[in-house]
């Protein structure tokens, strides 16, 4: 848990806005943290160019990303999803949804990660929101494959995640963006 200065609603909208990453989390893509220990450096795919998915469910819930890509997915360090391929996934998830590669966000507030994670956004004013990190790890993974998820769930995410404090300084300077004089006179532009 810890707590950062932004409004809550800001860091739920981030899951809709994958464009962000090739700017936002460009430093930390380049450092190599994202390659898997022992792995080959890989150039950071190019997200900015890649298809993306916003899909609304009926009740506020939300899946936002690029679509499934393997030479990306494998590029990023995670396993190759060969379950896309069987027919009950078309069948449940439909052309469209088994094309996703996003985060679920089940409405309000609850993010889930790829990689087995949720994040919890909690409102503690207009201002201030308190972040809730669960990590979910197989306890029968191979104890090398388990490691390298812990090590990834703190380092990715959580307080001392790079990519977490590169989207919390986005929504922290965003929120003090929107307390000024001109800004308050204007509505917010979320057009692309």
């Amino acid at each position: 848990k810890y707590t950062i200065g932004c409004n809550w609603k800001l860091a739920v909208d981030n899951l809709f806005d994958y464009y962000h990453v090739g700017v936002t989390h460009a430093s930390s893509m380049m450092s190599g943290m994202l390659t898997p220990r022992g792995g080959i450096r890989r150039p950071p795919p190019n997200n900015a160019n890649a298809e993306h998915l916003v899909m609304l469910g009926e009740y506020g819930h939300a899946i936002g990303g690029p679509t499934y890509d393997a030479e990306r997915v494998l590029a990023m360090g995670q396993p190759e999803q060969k379950w896309r391929e069987r027919p009950e996934a078309l069948e449940s998830m439909g052309p469209v949804g088994v094309k996703t590669n996003g985060h679920p966000n089940i409405f309000p507030n609850l993010w889930i990660t790829q990689s087995g994670q949720l994040s919890l956004r909690l409102p503690k004013g207009p201002s201030k929101t308190e972040i809730w990190w669960f990590t979910l790890i197989d306890k029968n993974l191979p104890p090398d494959e388990w490691e390298r998820r812990r090590q990834s769930a703190i380092h990715v995410f959580g307080p001392a995640g790079g990519l977490e404090q590169e989207d919390g300084e986005n929504w922290d300077q965003s929120t003090r963006g929107t307390r000024g004089v001109v800004a308050r006179r204007y509505p917010l532009n979320f057009s692309m």
